[in-house]
């Protein structure tokens, strides 16, 4: 999985630096589009494509708004940060995972962990600085 998201970023810093942001956007985007039209079309076929629960379509949406925002500001951190800093603090995504986890879905209790729970972001927050304070 490092290796993987470690080729995209170099991937993706070569792209912005060479073609822009946009045409990369364009692309990723139709890519994984048609990515999951694909797969909606061979798990649930495409008479059942139009039976989706609009609260589920509206979720959907709403999360591939939120997630080509994110694509999108990740593309432009490229063009003013190194890819070791700017990858590394949008890998920062994990505390957000890791307190929704927590809060909203009661997947372990805060009270028995909260000590591990805060180490962790001491040390996410402590590796941004020392990854700033290298790029000096």
């Amino acid at each position: 999985s490092g290796v993987g998201f470690g080729s995209v970023a170099v991937i993706q810093k070569h792209v912005t630096s060479t073609v822009g942001i946009y045409t990369q956007q364009v692309v990723w985007s139709l890519s994984i589009v048609s990515s999951l039209f694909t797969y909606l079309l061979l798990s649930k076929g495409i008479r059942n494509l139009a039976t989706l629960p609009k609260r589920e379509v509206f979720l959907a949406l709403g999360a591939g708004i939120l997630y080509l925002a994110a694509s999108l500001f990740q593309l432009f951190s490229f063009q003013n940060l190194a890819a070791s800093i700017g990858f590394t603090i949008i890998q920062m995504n994990a505390l957000w995972t890791i307190a929704i986890g927590i809060l909203v879905f009661k997947e372990i209790n805060f009270k028995n962990y909260y000590k591990n729970i805060l180490w962790g972001f001491i040390f996410t927050l402590l590796g941004i600085f020392l990854l700033d304070f290298a790029k000096k």
